[in-house]
């Protein structure tokens, strides 16, 4: 059987021949040996498993005895991941299939970041770890649930700081570096778990160059309960050789 166990089914054939005695000369004549027939036997049933009937076999006098192994084989089954509210409302589900008792190899990391971007939080995972694909006797799937709960998600700010730092004080650069240019910091309203992307000043028109930004300060996204993101863009004034005409 798939869990190990066995069950052994045992079977024997009558076979027989009948005799006659002649009572005046007392010899007897004996009819041919009949013949038996072993039943055919139905493979008990498993779950997600298929396995091969034994037909019935005739039996003769010089039949040897027999030892027949019935091997089951692993069927293709699914198992439905279901994610529900506590109001018991689904809000998403997936289907895993594999071979009958192969190990959910489904991690459902991808599906409950994308959850926890709208706002979810995992309160109950009914699907254990080594949980395995398990066929139900119905044609129904296996369900494992994962109970979520919407919390109210926060408005966070992200602050991007553009630094005019003078060449001298390259190439290590830090806030402390320069002179903040405060009527162009940005400040972004994000929702915690959000993704967001900005798009820069266009400070080129104003004499600058780029020599460093921050990666969070073109795009990144909203961590849940952090303080203000704050971001820096370094910039250097761009300069045009002096050209020297000597007569």
């Amino acid at each position: 059987m798939p869990d190990g166990s066995k069950q052994i089914i045992k079977q024997t054939g009558k076979i027989q021949r009948f005799g006659i005695t002649d009572k005046t000369t007392n010899e007897k004549t004996w009819s041919d040996w009949s013949k038996a027939t072993l039943p055919a036997v139905t493979a008990p049933h498993v779950p997600g498993y298929t396995g091969k009937n034994v037909d019935a076999e005739l039996i003769s006098l010089t039949s040897k005895d027999s030892n027949i192994n019935v091997i089951y084989h692993p069927k293709q089954v699914s198992v439905k991941i279901k994610y529900v509210d506590e109001a018991g409302d689904v809000i998403d589900e997936q289907i895993v299939s594999g071979l009958a008792d192969d190990l959910i190899s489904h991690k459902p990391t991808v599906e409950t970041d994308r959850l926890a971007d709208e706002g979810y939080v995992i309160v109950n995972n009914e699907l254990p770890q080594n949980a395995r694909l398990i066929a139900e006797d119905s044609d129904q799937e296996k369900e494992y649930k994962v109970i979520i709960s919407k919390q109210d998600l926060q408005t966070q700010q992200i602050t991007v700081f553009y630094v005019d730092v003078p060449d001298n004080r390259l190439p290590i650069v830090k806030p402390s570096s320069g002179r903040i240019i405060d009527n162009r910091t940005q400040r972004l309203n994000v929702t915690e778990g959000q993704t967001y992307s900005n798009e820069l000043w266009n400070f080129e028109d104003d004499g600058y160059e780029l020599f460093k930004a921050d990666k969070g300060a073109l795009k990144g996204k909203c961590f849940a309960g952090s303080l203000e993101q704050q971001y820096y863009v370094y910039l250097t004034h761009q300069t045009t050789p002096l050209r020297r005409n000597i007569t």
